[in-house]
């Protein structure tokens, strides 16, 4: 009896350990807008030819599944509606921020934290006020309305919000924010995205992609540093789309990345990736595939899961 009662007592423990373990103070999401897996596959090959220019992506070894993206419509996202999903949980109409198909303002990830007096934290490499920073703070029915979303964010009065046009920015105000979020006692959620991939991605120019998932990469060696040091940090990096719907044609082309630039002219004339680069663009718009998942810390996020899940998946581990 006594045996039992100690093996009984070992358990309790052991799950109660186990839980703790498990429990999540803090969650950064991280969102490389535009972002597939084939971009993943291309860096990932520029950067064993040079690692000095394309340092390996920091979080190349954690991917755990995959995102279904599309919108309430079963279509093609864009941004908004993809943000939306991610900050909401919900999924709506394109163009519409952080608002359900029928117009009705949803709570967001960012202000259910600072309601609960989590710390708060929205940065981007892009504009404040673009699409997917302002679904975390804003509600409209059309992501053009920049002054609106510009009101709406101040009013928030979360800790840090802040865009950053200049390269190899994102990385240094991720940093910051991390200093100053994780001084409050009750943990903080951060949204960090890379929202400049998605304008090369849009353009075809594989090398400016290639340049802004670098910067991106910059940001996440941060973020991995934390989580590593910070036992109760859950990081989730999901893109919101693909843009482009990008090939890899010839391998033996892709070396041409690390030497040559793309003019405006080029741009003009689509061929030039597969003629020079060996690679090729469907189109100048977003496409339907999944994109990966990539997660790490306690209850990290793994499967093929749909890209209101993310939304989901944070709101449980922190209790929102």
């Amino acid at each position: 009896m006594n045996f039992k009662r100690s093996l009984m007592i070992c358990f309790v423990l052991a799950a109660a350990a186990f839980a703790y373990s498990q429990t999540v103070e803090n969650v950064i999401l991280m969102i490389p807008d535009g972002c597939s897996g084939n971009l993943i596959e291309l860096y990932q090959m520029v950067s064993k030819l040079d690692t000095n220019k394309y340092p390996a992506l920091a979080f190349e070894d954690i991917q755990t599944g995959m995102i279904c993206t599309l919108n309430s419509d079963g279509r093609i996202t864009d941004s908004a509606a993809a943000g939306t999903a991610y900050a909401t949980g919900v999924k709506t109409k394109n163009a519409y921020v952080a608002m359900s198909p029928d117009g009705t303002a949803l709570p967001t990830l960012a202000e259910k934290a600072k309601k609960k007096g989590l710390g708060v934290g929205l940065l981007t490499s892009d504009s404040i006020n673009g699409a997917t920073p302002s679904t975390f703070c804003a509600h409209v029915n059309n992501r053009g309305k920049v002054e609106d979303i510009k009101k709406m964010r101040e009013a928030q009065g979360f800790d840090v919000t802040e865009g950053s046009e200049k390269k190899n920015r994102l990385a240094e105000k991720t940093t910051e924010a991390l200093q100053l979020l994780s001084q409050n006692k009750k943990g903080f959620f951060m949204m960090v995205e890379g929202g400049t991939i998605d304008h090369r991605q849009h353009a075809n120019n594989p090398v400016g992609a290639l340049e802004e998932l670098e910067d991106f990469n910059r940001a996440a060696t941060v973020v991995r540093t934390f989580v590593k040091s910070n036992d109760k940090t859950l990081l989730i990096i999901a893109p919101d789309h693909d843009t482009g719907g990008m090939t890899i044609t010839n391998t033996n082309l892709v070396s041409n990345l690390l030497k040559k630039t793309i003019s405006e002219q080029d741009l003009k004339q689509k061929r030039i990736n597969t003629d020079v680069f060996g690679v090729s663009y469907k189109t100048g718009g977003h496409t339907a595939i999944d994109v990966p998942l990539w997660s790490e810390g306690p209850q990290a996020m793994s499967g093929k899961i749909d890209n209101t899940d993310v939304n989901k998946h944070i709101v449980k581990v922190l209790d929102l």
